[in-house]
């Protein structure tokens, strides 16, 4: 009995300090994250303004560029800030998302704010692209669009040593994943070369930390045709670049419960890459080189998504992309949980009601074992007179006591684990 109330204390104690950790996350002190105002501009010499000069070295550019006023977007589910200097995602807010549990703030999760960014890029490059030697400033009909309907435009233009461009952001209701189009026109009379680049850029020391005991993922994550889903983290990032050839695929980066990706056409053959810059750790993909003849139209598009890790929502995006909601080292458990639990609450329409229906499949499931853990502990009281009579006889001989306690639940058929097994795995 002694055995099984330390394993108790210990097990409570367990508990006690992942609510502590629960706890600190929702009341805890929080890092200060100032708010993005329009007033912000394009930071020049930040590595937001880093480009794919070639279709093999990355390489970093800090062109003089004027200042300029971002374009607001406005959602159901998102809200987000474009910089017309290259047509980058340079804030991003999700509303249906509190900042703190008792915020009335969106969480951000993209953002400029002094040494730290977050932001998504992406643009074209090769020998025509105006992402080549810096950023291109595109031109907008609006300086703030809402979504009003069940999608929404958003174009940016753009002319370019003959090339006639359209930047497309284009947002659907309730949506969290955004199409991005390029719309080539060559109205020139030589065939024009690009190659579309897209990538996450994020500043890697951001103040935070975790704990030991309930480490936080901060880092990349990629996929390609031979692996699903690999996990690429900012230290590995400093160390190896990343380079990785591959039809479709897609590229990400983490936090604990939201997700940004990037994921270009699926039948393409795609570059992923990787690099540190200035302290920010940065994750792309390029696309092939294409040609566009005189005179001819051509359209590129590929995915960003922005927001939660639904599930459901990731794989229907792209294959693997559900991976990155990570279920921890007891995965194959939770993750069959997890779906049983959204199994039932699509037939209730109601989690805490699906909380106990799956509470209680559980208990019936584990019935069996807390049948054994009882008649264990039922065992032993029963012999608990005569443990207590062998510890007063061999009081002074504890080696006699083990021996002699070993052969009472020898002879009993005994196990003195035998409550704590069952106990452990439930």
């Amino acid at each position: 009995m002694d055995s099984q109330r330390s394993f108790l204390i210990i097990a409570l104690a367990i508990v006690s300090f992942f609510l502590w950790q629960e706890w600190q996350k929702d009341y805890g002190p929080k890092p200060v994250v100032a708010p993005v105002t329009q007033q912000q501009v394009s930071n020049d010499n930040s590595s937001a303004s880093l480009i794919m000069d070639s279709p093999e070295t990355p390489q970093a550019t800090t062109p003089t560029e004027a200042v300029t006023r971002r374009i607001k977007v406005s959602t159901d589910v998102l809200e987000l800030e474009i910089d017309p200097r290259g047509g980058d995602i340079v804030s991003l807010k999700l509303p249906q998302y509190a900042l703190t549990k008792d915020s009335q703030d969106p969480y951000v999760l993209m953002r400029q704010i002094g040494a730290f960014e977050y932001v998504a890029q992406s643009g074209l490059i090769a020998r025509d692209g105006p992402d080549r030697n810096g950023r291109p400033l595109y031109q907008s009909e609006a300086s703030e669009y809402r979504l009003n309907g069940d999608t929404l435009t958003v174009p940016l233009r753009l002319e370019h040593n003959g090339l006639q461009i359209e930047k497309r952001f284009i947002f659907t209701a309730g949506k969290y994943d955004v199409r991005v189009e390029y719309l080539l026109k060559n109205s020139s009379d030589q065939t024009k070369l690009v190659q579309p680049y897209q990538h996450l850029v994020q500043t890697i020391n951001n103040g935070e930390s975790s704990s030991m005991m309930m480490p936080i993922y901060r880092g990349a994550a990629y996929s390609t045709s031979e692996k699903r889903y690999e996990k690429y983290d900012f230290e590995e990032m400093q160390e190896t670049n990343l380079a990785q050839s591959t039809k479709g695929g897609w590229v990400a980066m983490l936090e604990h419960y939201f997700v940004a990706a990037w994921v270009p056409e699926k039948t393409a053959d795609n570059q992923l890459y990787s690099l540190v810059n200035n302290g920010n750790g940065i994750v792309g993909v390029k696309g092939p080189e294409l040609t566009i003849p005189a005179g001819e139209s051509l359209t590129i598009a590929s995915t960003f998504y922005a927001g939660p890790k639904d599930q459901d929502n990731l794989a229907a995006i792209a294959d693997g992309l559900d991976l990155t909601v990570d279920y921890g080292f007891l995965w194959f458990i939770s993750q069959p949980l997890f779906w049983l639990l959204t199994l039932i609450q699509g037939f209730v329409s109601n989690w805490g009601v699906a909380i106990i229906i799956i509470t209680l499949i559980v208990k019936g499931v584990m019935y069996p074992l807390t049948k054994v853990q009882y008649e264990s502990m039922a065992k032993m009281r029963n012999l608990k007179p005569k443990i207590d009579e062998l510890q007063a006889r061999y009081k002074d001989d504890r080696q006699k006591m083990g021996q002699a306690m070993m052969e009472l639940y020898k002879k009993e058929k005994v196990n003195p684990m035998g409550g704590c097994l069952p106990m452990l795995i439930q």
